[in-house]
């Protein structure tokens, strides 16, 4: 009966180190669930950031191209009223 007893005592001895063992990767798993949370919120704000980032980037290099459109709209009006201008003086128009 006593073989019984120590080999049942083992078994419990056993059973008791692999719950703690389980408890303890429970309260690991827990922790890299909350990790995970954390991360996924970062990089959806970085996500955001990066998306807001890159509209600004395009308003910044579209800036040039839409001044020199100006500039270019003004340079051929001034040279089609240049034009205009002399053909009419030429034919006589004041």
């Amino acid at each position: 009966m006593e073989d019984v007893c120590m080999e049942h005592s083992a078994h419990e001895r056993a059973i008791g180190k692999h719950d703690a063992r389980l408890d303890s990767h429970s309260e690991a798993i827990d922790q890299l669930r909350d990790c995970v949370t954390r991360l996924t919120a970062l990089q959806e704000q970085d996500a955001a950031w990066h998306a807001e980032a890159e509209k600004h980037i395009e308003a910044l290099e579209s800036a040039p191209a839409a001044r020199w459109k100006t500039v270019e709209t003004a340079a051929i009006s001034t040279l089609a009223g240049g034009v205009a201008g002399a053909v009419l003086m030429a034919i006589g128009i004041q």
